[in-house]
């Protein structure tokens, strides 16, 4: 699951609301990643820094984007030698644009539902 979580580069391949995702720059324990969303029928873009403790945890900051704010964690759990439990944490908020609300409605959606795509991407990888 972490290596799924990490590889940013294929989402656009995997996710029906990824449009183009582009790994910026990276180094051993981080990276940073532009992702091209589309939510609800509004696209938005952002750039976040990803620091990784592989294989349990990946961190979340916002470089740019439509949010105001936007951190979040994921953590990968063991619960056996071929299974994990997944968590995300996600807070953020958008700039007060009509854009920004209808994309904080649509991007609540989704961060309610990422945690299941990432899952359903998992098993169909097996």
């Amino acid at each position: 699951m972490f290596g799924l979580v990490h590889d940013v580069a294929d989402y656009p391949m995997r996710f029906d609301w990824c449009e183009a995702a582009e790994v910026l720059q990276a180094s051993d324990d981080w990276l940073v990643a532009r992702l091209d969303i589309r939510l609800s029928g509004v696209a938005a873009s952002f750039t976040t820094r990803n620091t990784f403790a592989a294989p349990r945890s990946i961190s979340l900051e916002l470089i740019e984007g439509p949010f105001r704010d936007l951190r979040g964690e994921w953590r990968f759990v063991p619960l056996s030698a071929e299974a994990c439990r997944v968590e995300l944490d996600l807070e953020f908020a958008f700039a007060g644009s009509l854009v920004g609300s209808a994309l904080a409605i649509g991007f609540r959606r989704f961060a309610d539902r990422l945690v299941e795509d990432f899952v359903r991407a998992a098993r169909e990888a097996r």
